[in-house]
This record gives C-alpha cells, structure tokens and sequence, in this order.
C-alpha cells in the first residue's frame, strides 16, 4: 500500500535560516509535505543538518526525527531543530521516509523523497 501510494507524496516547502552560524545556535526548520493517501503514521520526516562544504553539500550531517505539526486535508507541517557545534556555515534538508515498526532499516523499501 505505501509503495503504491509513495508517488502522490510531495515535499512542497523547507523553511529555516541559513545564514552563518556562531557556536550554540539554535536553528529550526519546517517542511510542508503533502501526504496524498498515505497518513503521518506511515513516514517519518527528517531533518539533515551540518556543515557545508566548499560545493554546497553537506558534510557529515546528522540527522533528526522531524515533528508533526497541523494537517489539513491531507498537507501537514513538520518541525525540526538543531544545535551549530561550531561557527560557520550550516545548511539542512528534509527527507521522508517509509515508517513501519515491522522494517528494520528505512532504506530497505528503496523509497525516499528529498527537498
């Protein structure tokens, strides 16, 4: 049912500040995704954040659980938050992924979707 259905799943917006950070920071990030048939219990939301590299990626991110927020008609909020460890620039993007207690691994079903 969720691979079915994993193609009407679309991450619309990613909000949050990037401008350079001092140590200690605390950034917040929301995303918009709209879920289509599938509902909050079926994908978990994830945050990547870290530093930026010299072309713009992400070295080493870490990465954290994203909070449900309001839903309406099938398009929910989802928050986040992360602490900077050092100054300097910090960049972040969102993830979602299949959410099942039964999969071990969530890369296991080859399903992602990225903003």
């Amino acid at each position: 049912r969720v691979k079915r259905a994993w193609p009407e799943l679309r991450i619309f917006d990613v909000e949050g500040d990037v401008r350079a950070a001092d140590v200690g920071e605390r950034r917040q990030v929301t995303a918009t995704v709209k879920l289509g048939s599938l509902s909050t219990d079926d994908i978990a939301v994830q945050l990547a954040h870290g530093r930026v590299g010299a072309s713009g990626e992400l070295t080493e991110p870490a990465f954290v659980r994203m909070q449900t927020g309001e839903c309406d008609d099938g398009v929910c909020s989802f928050h986040g938050e992360f602490v900077t460890e050092s100054p300097g620039l910090y960049g972040f993007a969102v993830r979602v992924v299949p959410s099942h207690p039964d999969v071990q691994n969530e890369m296991d079903l080859g399903l992602l979707t990225l903003a």
